[in-house]
């Protein structure tokens, strides 16, 4: 798969955001699924709690699902086949097509920070309306095909706006927008692997990490 196997689609109603149909190539997807497996075995995704799950005033968890963030897992970003193939959500022409739906957009070309959250969903999972706390958000989902659960649909919850959840599929957002997950439902004799993953970069600004003026 190359840059124009990918099917970027621009949006502009109800507000500006970006779709990626097939993301990432067949190698990459092979690397990816390498990486999810080995992480699925042995407990090693974190409960809901332990993940920055959005809460309600009352401290309400918002999700059930598992995760695991993996800048903390990894000191280097080469050791993680995820976090060396994600960087093409920073690609030039993606960049440029966001960018050009909005001109409030364009410091996405200047954030210089992203970590990267990977859930799992299986029955019963879901996550409540919520933001995250970035800039903007990418969301990118994995399963096995064919698909073994239904639900799980991607919800921009204030606009009533339904995303069709695809594999290997990313949509760009800013973070402030309220989103969802409706729940999950799938035979529970299926192995673990067989819900949905999601992978969530969420893209920053450090100030700690701007370079000095002359």
């Amino acid at each position: 798969m190359t840059m124009k196997d990918q099917l970027i689609i621009k949006h502009y109603d109800p507000f500006p955001f970006l779709e990626i149909e097939n993301m990432y190539s067949q190698d990459e997807l092979k690397l990816i699924w390498q990486e999810l497996e080995f992480l699925n075995q042995l407990d090693k995704f974190k409960g809901p709690e332990e993940t920055g799950s959005a809460k309600t005033p009352e401290g309400e968890v918002l999700k059930k699902n598992s995760g695991l963030y993996l800048d903390e897992l990894y000191n280097s970003r080469k050791i993680s086949n995820i976090l060396t193939v994600n960087s093409n959500l920073f690609s030039t022409h993606i960049l440029e097509a966001f960018s050009s739906l909005c001109f409030l957009y364009e410091n996405i070309k200047h954030t210089n920070e992203d970590t990267t959250l990977i859930s799992y969903y299986d029955n019963c999972g879901y996550y409540k309306p919520h933001q995250d706390n970035a800039l903007y958000s990418a969301v990118t989902w994995f399963f096995k095909e064919p698909k073994k659960f239904n639900g799980g649909d991607f919800y921009f919850t204030d606009y009533n706006l339904k995303i069709e959840v695809k594999n290997n599929k990313t949509v760009l957002f800013p973070s402030i927008i309220y989103h969802s997950v409706d729940e999950i439902s799938m035979n529970v004799d299926f192995p673990p692997g067989y819900g949905r993953y999601v992978m969530v970069q969420f893209i920053h600004l450090s100030s700690n990490k701007l370079k000095p003026i002359d």
